[in-house]
């Protein structure tokens, strides 16, 4: 195998765009037929990635996570590849555990990486201190490779824009404007310039964040480019709330689409909102938001988002998510797998739920296996088809290349909750002890009655309440009774 002729035919298709021609590339010459040699695993795992092959991928570079002899492990780099991947299929707690082990002093690189992680959950108050330690590390922001540091920079920038830090953003973007004016580092200029757009919008000024717009168009770069996409975003956003007229955002929420940029999107919606409300759009919108960080941006800016949200709408059969009810009876063993499952599929309606968001629900304290985890996710929904077949439920789990969602009948409805996020059988048993006790104390038999628990089980529950500082025991022996905090 010629891995430098492969690898350059890749990336020349990569960067045009032609990726129906990757698998007849690597088909054509023999990838799968022998092992790709340790010096290769690297770049062809990014190559895979880049592709949208994160599974081959993964497979890829396991072996060298999980090798146990020194000459074998898997190099930092390596391992932040490989968190890289997991983190595009959703299997975010791996990857977050992993970095975590990473020296930065030694690799300075994982803080990016770790950073990254933040921005994709839109948590940008814990990323700007990630990116700010890797300028600081990696020889204090002026390293060999200048446009990279450029990069983390207008990074940085996109941080303190989304936290509101004007002040600061506007110096740093002044000073990275004229950086990337001398080089022609044109994209990174479009992005600069998307920046202040963005903050000028927010702050009333439209008729500034139009002449800017012009500005930033007249830079020549790919139509196809995020970046593009998202001048065309503030664009029509600026229209609509100067005329009313919302085609445009609908042209630019299909182009996203196209594009799979998921969160730009979800961003869209929101200030199409902000623009003209909809109490049952904003309801959608935060329900279907599995983000904490864009949730609390959409309760502040719509204080009266309702307790609880009817996907298709309030029906005849209702699936109720927080306790696992089917038609107000208990039917869906509360807590567990299948019940896991249900909460997995409907935790996001924008981005596509893939399999690493299923395994990460149903085994959030196991590593993620490409084939292993697979099978196991699988197992759940074949259980949880069985179980709509028994319970007269009108609904599948429909997969299509990998993604995966439920379908139900019109006559079905699926009832989200405030709170329910992730589930399992403790927090069941506490929404449970929260309905029947609020406020007031009660003691083990009641528990018993309530949850249907054996007396070991209760205890065990009680103990681990306790310890987790959700309740307090109060008294000792006979006179021992609990209180929810």
């Amino acid at each position: 195998m010629n891995y430098p002729q492969l690898v350059g035919a890749w990336e020349e298709h990569l960067r045009k765009g032609q990726f129906h021609s990757i698998g007849r590339l690597l088909s054509e010459r023999e990838f799968a037929v022998e092992p790709v040699p340790r010096s290769w695993a690297l770049p062809i795992a990014k190559l895979l990635r880049r592709s949208r092959m994160e599974q081959s991928g993964l497979k890829l570079l396991l072996p060298l996570v999980r090798a146990t002899g020194v000459a074998g492990q898997a190099t930092d780099s390596e391992i932040i590849e490989y968190c890289q991947q997991l983190q595009v299929i959703g299997a975010g707690n791996e990857a977050q555990f992993r970095l975590s082990r990473i020296d930065e002093q030694k690799t300075p690189e994982v803080l990016l990486q770790r950073a990254a992680q933040y921005v994709s959950q839109w948590n940008y108050r814990e990323a700007i201190p990630l990116i700010e330690r890797y300028l600081s590390v990696a020889h204090n922001g002026i390293g060999s490779d200048v446009y990279q540091n450029t990069i983390v920079r207008v990074n940085l920038a996109a941080a303190l824009v989304f936290v509101d830090d004007y002040d600061r953003a506007k110096r740093l973007i002044q000073e990275l404007m004229e950086i990337c004016s001398v080089n022609g580092w044109k994209r990174l200029l479009v992005n600069c310039y998307e920046f202040l757009v963005q903050m000028a919008y927010h702050q009333g000024h439209l008729e500034l964040a139009q002449k800017t717009l012009e500005e930033a168009l007249a830079v020549e770069v790919s139509d196809t480019t995020v970046d593009k996409l998202l001048l065309k975003k503030w664009s029509a956003l600026i229209a609509a709330k100067i005329s009313g007229a919302f085609s445009e955002l609908e042209s630019v929420k299909q182009q996203a689409q196209a594009q799979q940029s998921w969160e730009t999107l979800r961003d869209i919606e929101f200030q199409s909102l902000k623009i003209q409300p909809s109490q049952a759009k904003i309801d959608r919108l935060y329900y279907g938001t599995s983000h904490f960080e864009y949730r609390e941006k959409i309760r502040a800016a719509f204080p009266a988002v309702s307790d609880s949200y009817f996907i298709n709408g309030r029906t005849q059969h209702c699936i109720d998510l927080e306790n696992g009810q089917v038609d107000g009876q208990d039917a869906l063993n509360p807590g567990k797998k299948v019940h896991q499952l249900l909460v997995a599929l409907t935790c996001d309606f924008v981005r596509p739920i893939r399999i690493g968001t299923l395994f990460n629900q149903l085994y959030p304290h196991e590593n993620f296996d490409p084939v292993a985890s697979n099978n196991r996710v699988h197992q759940v929904i074949s259980k949880a088809r069985k179980q709509f077949e028994v319970l007269g439920i009108q609904g599948t789990i429909v997969e299509d290349e990998n993604i995966y969602k439920i379908a139900t009948h019109e006559t079905w409805s699926i009832k989200k909750s405030m709170d329910v996020v992730r589930i399992d059988s403790t927090s069941v048993a506490l929404r449970k002890l929260q309905q029947s006790f609020g406020g007031a104390s009660f003691v083990t038999k009641d528990v018993i009655r309530i949850l249907g628990l054996a007396p070991t089980s209760s205890f065990r529950l009680l103990k681990h309440l306790e310890t987790e500082g959700v309740v307090e025991k109060i008294g000792q022996g006979k006179q021992t009774r609990f209180q929810l905090k």
